[in-house]
């Protein structure tokens, strides 16, 4: 196997105890999720937006989508929780299941 994807295993599988957030889903994970530069070419960073909330402009139809950062800010959205986060189907790696898996096993 490949040395840096032995590296990817390991580092997922260690205890991360001490990382805050880490029971928390993230936001790139969300089919809400919406990349910087698009879906085709995905650059997590934080300019992403959630395509849960926007606003319409009532003339050109044009929706302005707010920063997923914002969102997880704001309790009455999605809040620190994450409490609107639905899963992504694909894509997926199997390193993101090692680690949701993990993850969810810490609870």
């Amino acid at each position: 196997m490949d040395f840096l994807f032995l590296h990817c295993i390991f580092t997922f599988l260690l205890n991360n105890q001490n990382i805050i957030n880490n029971h928390l889903p993230s936001c790139s994970r969300c089919i809400h999720y919406q990349d910087f530069f698009s879906i085709l070419l995905p650059v997590n960073n934080r300019f992403g937006k959630c395509t849960k909330f926007g606003e319409k402009n009532i003339i050109t139809g044009k929706i302005i989508y707010e920063y997923a950062d914002d969102i997880r800010s704001d309790e009455d959205k999605c809040g620190n929780d994450g409490k609107l986060f639905e899963p992504r189907k694909f894509p997926y790696s199997i390193l993101d299941k090692i680690c949701e898996d993990k993850c969810n096993s810490e609870k």
